[in-house]
């Protein structure tokens, strides 16, 4: 009989780090490390205002963005700057999506956030041959998507969290199986 430390132990490294992220604290703290780089850009010491677009495919992914915008008040107190946030929401029609993608982008923002996969899916294509930065606040695998090249560099502008649910769902399953077995 495994406890869930020993359990835990079997997962390989890079499983046992990717699991973290079902914390949203640790997952928003993340997020504003990769903001925080794009903004060390921006001229030290000068308040900014700096104009972010976000795109979501529906209304379940406002507590994400919600998170994320909160997550940025405390960096723009620090930091003296000004987030102006425009946010697309295609309500559920994700033929809505590029189209949507294609206005953030033509916006010419200084960030623009992706509310997770579908999203990113279409700002990687509305923004193609152009050096918006863009930020995805959670999806799965993005390699096998083409969303980034790898998980050392993007080989684009995108940058962000892959959760790697696809590829834990197996474990996942494991998991429950040897609780399920164990408990009879």
């Amino acid at each position: 009989m495994m406890n869930k430390k020993q359990m835990l132990m079997q997962l390989p490294k890079k499983q046992v780090f990717l699991l973290s992220f079902s914390d949203p604290r640790v997952f928003f703290s993340c997020m504003l490390f990769i903001f925080g780089l794009i903004l060390l850009s921006a001229t030290p010491g000068h308040a900014k205002t700096i104009h972010i677009s976000i795109l979501m495919a529906s209304d379940v992914r406002v507590t994400t963005v919600d998170g994320f915008k909160e997550g940025l008040m405390g960096h723009a107190e620090e930091e003296g700057h000004t987030f102006v946030y425009t946010i697309m929401n295609a309500k559920g029609y994700r033929k809505k999506l590029f189209p949507l993608a294609t206005d953030i982008i033509a916006g010419k923002p200084d960030v623009a956030v992706a509310g997770g996969g579908i999203e990113a899916d279409a700002l990687l294509k509305a923004s193609s041959g152009t050096d918006i930065p863009v930020i995805f606040l959670s999806v799965s695998s993005s390699v096998n998507r083409g969303i980034i090249a790898n998980m050392t560099s993007s080989g684009n502008n995108l940058t962000g969290i892959e959760t790697n649910d696809t590829q834990l769902t197996a474990k996942r399953l494991w998991f429950i199986s040897k609780m399920h077995i164990q408990s009879i």
